[in-house]
């Protein structure tokens, strides 16, 4: 029996290969989702960011839907992951020199959201 490198290389790849798709036409994991809601905390400045599940938000940024947002110190703010059942809370600097206005902020996450309809909050 020969058993040169080759040959044995091409049986170890063959093998790997098989056992690699075996049950891959098979049913598939569901992609993941994260339904993240964004609420007011009660008080001026800061809004309450939930993931809902059942997977792991993502990327998640609450931003201000006000185009001059930044003007006034509302970066972006970017909260990195959220566990399914955990929250942030996120402040945005008060503009004492401004009459008190109406903010909409908004949240978003890279994983997808099966419900967009709680993905803002006035304040």
């Amino acid at each position: 029996m020969n058993r040169s490198p080759v040959r044995l290389t091409a049986a170890v790849f063959v093998a790997v290969v098989a056992a690699s798709t075996i049950g891959a036409g098979g049913a598939s994991a569901a992609p993941a989702s994260a339904d993240v809601a964004i609420r007011p905390a009660g008080f001026d400045c800061a809004v309450f960011v939930t993931n809902n599940g059942p997977d792991t938000a993502r990327d998640v940024v609450v931003s201000s839907r006000d185009p001059f947002a930044w003007l006034r110190g509302h970066f972006p703010r970017h909260l990195g992951s959220i566990e399914p059942g955990g929250f942030r809370s996120v402040c945005f600097p008060l503009d004492y020199y401004l009459p008190k206005r109406t903010e909409t902020y908004t949240v978003v996450s890279s994983t997808p959201d099966p419900d967009s309809s709680n993905n803002t909050s006035t304040n």
